[in-house]
């Protein structure tokens, strides 16, 4: 028998977000789904089964592995998780079990459970859900009922994130040691829960936070959070993060917070690189204008300029460039720009460079690595643009090496010095690439190679290779080290 385990709206949620919405009767469903996920298993499996899932239907026709595929299914009727009837008839007993009923408020069920003598398994979810879900009648069951309470530093946690105010006095009056960690004021600050940060600063207990208190309370743009914090009379721990995720976020209100507040600003040169590389156009710019009419200290480095590079996000390249800021570059200079670009083919921004006037130049990596990656069209839009062309032999060699024939092919029409070496040769034997070797013998250009060229295949054990070389006809350079 298999089973799965659904809400009460018939939807089932898979790891990756993706609802599905079941049936009784035959149900048909997209094969990316079932074939990527296995959310079926028997019915006593320990399979994780999410808080809300607490209805079931069996599957009368698992996978048929004849015929090789269990998009289809037939599901019986919808039952409910916590009628005894079920797990008794049904014999459906789940590890799970005792802890979706503490997260659902199922006191009836955890009754007849330990009644039962069923067996249920039990672990630190259960008093850590009921907190989350703020089920005091839960916590207080557990409390009176006899049995090991089992719970860790996320009970209070949890009850801080979501706001359960009450949760957190039950557990302070509760008379059980009290579990907690930095989590539970940084996971409030998180959420929102000025009374939360409240209660916890009158509660008499220890309070432990760190920095991510209030730099996540920056990051997700609670301003009331950050006025709170700075009028507590706690002590205020923040780091660099406040001000780079407030702005890696867009959160400019925020920005705006912190320079008013009299505070010290930590920031270093990755905050601004970080916005540049933004993939989101507006929050970008948004953020990277906001900072350079602030009047403060601008900081960057080579990254203010290479990550939009890098994410061919033309509309932030357009804003720097406008906005006259100099260009620094990392330890490779000038050339680093349009060298990673035709490398990587990042082909919008290098088209952005080459038009820009700024002023950048290139090296012999712009071509080599362009050949090498297998970059045509970097090839092609190099030798219109009319300048002058700077390679060396690596890019022929690293073409052969990496099995790109279509750039060998190109550097053979394209009325240019041939540069090579008898690493073109040597390294496609080597890489196992016997498609190159062919080429290179059918191509009419003079075909440089040494005792490598056997060597390697050898040692890296290309019999392929190896039966061409023997096959070819071409002389035959070996050493007693292809044996070795």
């Amino acid at each position: 028998m298999y089973i799965i385990h659904i809400r009460k709206d018939d939807y089932y949620e898979d790891y990756v977000n993706l609802r599905y919405k079941l049936k009784h009767g035959i149900n048909n469903l997209p094969k990316k789904f079932s074939d990527k996920y296995g959310w079926w298993y028997p019915k006593n499996d320990k399979s994780y089964i999410s808080n809300d899932q607490i209805y079931f239907r069996i599957m009368i026709t698992p996978y048929n592995h004849k015929i090789g595929t269990f998009n289809k299914i037939i599901l019986s009727d919808k039952h409910y998780l916590f009628f005894r009837n079920n797990i008794i008839k049904l014999k459906h007993f789940n590890d799970r079990y005792v802890d979706l009923a503490c997260a659902n408020n199922e006191i009836n069920f955890l009754e007849w459970w330990k009644n039962s003598r069923l067996g249920l398994k039990y672990d630190i979810w259960a008093l850590n859900d009921a907190s989350m879900e703020g089920h005091i009648d839960v916590l207080e069951w557990w409390k009176n009922s006899g049995l090991e309470l089992k719970y860790s530093e996320d009970a209070l946690n949890w009850a801080s994130e979501n706001g359960h105010i009450d949760v957190l006095e039950w557990w302070k009056n509760s008379g059980l040691k009290l579990k907690y960690s930095n989590c539970s004021l940084e996971l409030a600050s998180k959420k929102g829960h000025i009374n939360v940060l409240e209660w916890w600063k009158n509660s008499g207990l220890e309070l432990k936070y760190d920095e991510d208190a209030i730099d996540t309370a920056s990051c997700y743009n609670h301003i009331n959070l950050l006025e709170w914090w700075k009028d507590s009379g706690l002590e205020l721990k923040y780091s660099e993060n406040a001000l780079l995720w407030a702005s890696t976020h867009g959160n400019i209100n925020v920005l705006e917070w912190w320079k008013r507040s009299g505070l010290k600003l930590k920031y270093t040169t990755y905050l601004l690189d970080a916005v540049s590389g933004n993939k989101y156009n507006d929050t970008a710019i948004n953020v990277l204008e906001w900072w350079k009419h602030s009047g403060l200290k601008l900081k960057y480095d080579k990254y203010l300029f290479l990550r939009p590079v890098e994410n061919c996000n033309i509309n932030v390249l357009n804003w720097l460039k406008k906005s006259e800021l100099t260009v620094k570059y990392g330890y490779e200079g000038p050339t680093e720009l349009l060298d990673t670009a035709s490398t990587c083919n990042y082909f919008p921004s290098l088209e952005w460079l080459i038009n820009s006037k700024l002023d950048l130049t290139y090296s012999i990596k712009a071509l080599d690595g362009a050949s090498e990656n297998g970059h045509v069209n970097v090839l092609e839009y190099w030798k219109k643009t009319k300048l002058i062309l700077l390679y060396s032999e690596n890019a022929i060699d690293g073409a052969s090496k990496n099995g790109h024939i279509n750039v060998l092919e190109w550097w053979k029409k394209s009325g240019l010095e041939l540069k090579y070496s008898e690493e073109a040769l040597n390294t496609a034997s080597e890489n196992g690439q016997v498609a190159v070797l062919e080429w290179w013998k059918n191509s009419g250009l003079p075909l440089k190679y040494d005792e490598d060229v056997i060597n390697w295949a050898s040692y890296y054990g290309h019999v392929a290779v190896l039966e061409w070389w023997k096959n070819s006809g071409l002389e035959l350079k070996y050493s007693k080290y292809a044996l070795m």
